[in-house]
């Protein structure tokens, strides 16, 4: 009986053994898959990490864009309105044969029919009277001058019925402006 005890024991140790050595293959198999799956989520926590990073960086540089552009315009336009209100004060300070000829150009080429109503700013408003006066006589119009005063200082509006032509300094600038504002800011600016 001892030699049977003995065979028992001897396999019982072996069977422990091999179960050992295949509990440890085992365990170090999982310990291996683990720390595959924990590496593949790491790197995949990095990527993640690195787009949102990329994504905050272009949302922060398109906000920089942005404002500079927004600042850029402003300035921009700050300096147009500068430019506006320096051509307006050249032009109250324009002496009266300067500004004989500018107004005659507008009102001849502003007038269809020759009769208007004449509505003149302030600017030599009694030489204005005269130069109508003249150019009913020379040009045979029949131009009248309006009753109301402008709320203008350069410039005229030409009203017939319900046609009005408003020829008054700022309408003259601001179109002006808008014709040639990619003009102007090439100049000013350089091309964009």
């Amino acid at each position: 009986m001892g030699k049977v005890k003995d065979k028992i024991l001897k396999e019982a140790k072996e069977n422990r053994k091999k179960i050992e050595k295949e509990t440890a293959s085992k365990i170090e198999e999982i310990k291996e898959k683990a720390k595959k799956e924990a590496g593949d989520i790491e790197k995949k926590g990095k990527e993640k990490a690195k787009e949102a990073e990329k994504l905050e960086m272009e949302r922060i540089l398109s906000r920089v864009r942005m404002d500079l552009s927004n600042r850029k315009l402003d300035k921009k336009n700050k300096i147009m309105e500068e430019l506006k209100a320096k051509v307006a004060s050249e032009m109250k300070k324009l002496k009266w044969e300067e500004y004989k000829e500018l107004l005659k150009r507008i009102i001849l080429q502003a007038s269809e029919d020759g009769d208007e109503e004449l509505t003149p700013g302030a600017l030599h408003l009694d030489k204005v009277k005269e130069l109508v006066g003249e150019l009913n006589r020379e040009e045979k119009h029949n131009f009248k001058i309006s009753n109301e005063k402008g709320n203008f200082e350069v410039g005229i509006v030409l009203s017939k019925g319900k046609r009005r032509v408003n020829a008054a300094l700022p309408v003259l600038l601001e179109e002006t402006f808008n014709e040639m504002q990619e003009e102007i800011v090439s100049t000013l600016f350089g091309s964009e």
